[in-house]
């Protein structure tokens, strides 16, 4: 028994091991564009921040007085925000699982959210926890930046205005590769970090060319906390965990088993759910297991196992 725990310990460790290689090698081919960052030394240089949450990524400049594309800045601010999202979920709420497929499967319209604020959209997002990566930019490399990001705006009237926020029409379409994740990558690469936008397809993808830029810079992460589990990680963690659009279906199926307690707890449902509390269970239990405490509930699987084992003791002694 001990014998047969160690080598699919081995084996989990080993495609662990082999997934992580294989990320290092692809954000490894991406490299600072010569002449633009780091910043040389003793020059002028802007910082940046970028947030990245469960689910979105923004970028903070500093905020000019005006800009011919987004208008005058509030005054007294201490950070301009932009982000991508789809409009859709976004600015119409069309949400649910519905929601999640048409952002997903297809291209759809897309906004370019322009936020001017005094926090970080990293110490107010909804949905944390979140992590903070700053980077010095030369003058060249700040201006590049800016000059990317406005050139992302299909139009210079907002579509929506929601507290700080303007969301702008975007002139490329939101799907599977391109979210925010891609949006900022591409963003930063302009100003010469090493980002590879192509692989930037999930928050965990992100992070890992975030962290590499930061270790070549100097100036490390702030972690609001960081999502990463503890411990090594599956072969199947892993793949989860860097396929971010699917996180959004697994979030989804997940609240089937929540949705049916309500349903139990209003009297509107019988308490044996059958194959929809089951498979809530089961795709609740996959998202606890990608080690991001915001799914599953927040609960480890212990947990979900636990009081779901519960559960069915009760009601097999209730029908005794």
């Amino acid at each position: 028994m001990a014998a047969g725990q160690a080598v699919l310990m081995s084996r989990r460790l080993t495609t662990s091991r082999i997934g992580a290689l294989a990320l290092a090698l692809l954000t490894g081919c991406a490299a600072p564009v010569a002449g633009l960052w780091p910043a040389a030394p003793g020059r002028p240089t802007h910082r940046i921040v970028v947030s990245v949450d469960v689910w979105h990524a923004m970028i903070a400049l500093p905020p000019v007085a005006a800009d011919e594309r987004t208008g005058p800045t509030p005054p007294g601010v201490r950070f301009e925000e932009w982000g991508y999202a789809e409009r859709g979920w976004y600015v119409e709420h069309r949400q649910g699982l519905g929601g999640v497929l048409r952002a997903m499967l297809w291209p759809s319209p897309g906004v370019v959210e322009v936020a001017w604020v005094d926090r970080l959209w990293a110490d107010r997002t909804p949905d944390p926890p979140a992590q903070t990566f700053s980077f010095d930019l030369g003058e060249v490399g700040y201006v590049r930046l800016r000059e990317h990001l406005a050139s992302t705006l299909a139009g210079a009237e907002p579509v929506a205005v929601v507290g700080p926020s303007r969301f702008y029409p975007a002139r490329g379409d939101y799907h599977l590769f391109h979210t925010c994740h891609q949006y900022a990558a591409r963003a930063l690469r302009e100003a010469g970090l090493p980002m590879a936008p192509a692989l930037a397809l999930s928050r965990s993808a992100l992070v890992a060319q975030l962290r590499r830029a930061s270790r070549m810079s100097g100036q490390p992460s702030a972690s609001r906390p960081d999502l990463r589990a503890s411990g090594a990680e599956d072969g199947m963690r892993s793949v989860v965990r860097m396929n971010g659009p699917l996180h959004f279906i697994l979030h989804g199926l997940g609240r089937l088993r929540v949705a049916h307690e309500a349903l139990v707890t209003a009297g509107l449902a019988p308490a044996d759910g059958g194959s929809v509390r089951r498979g809530g269970r089961a795709w609740s239990r996959l998202a606890a297991d990608m080690g991001d405490p915001w799914f599953g509930d927040g609960e480890p699987r212990s947990n979900i196992d636990g009081r779901a084992n519960e559960r069915d003791r009760v009601q097999r002694e209730s029908t005794r």
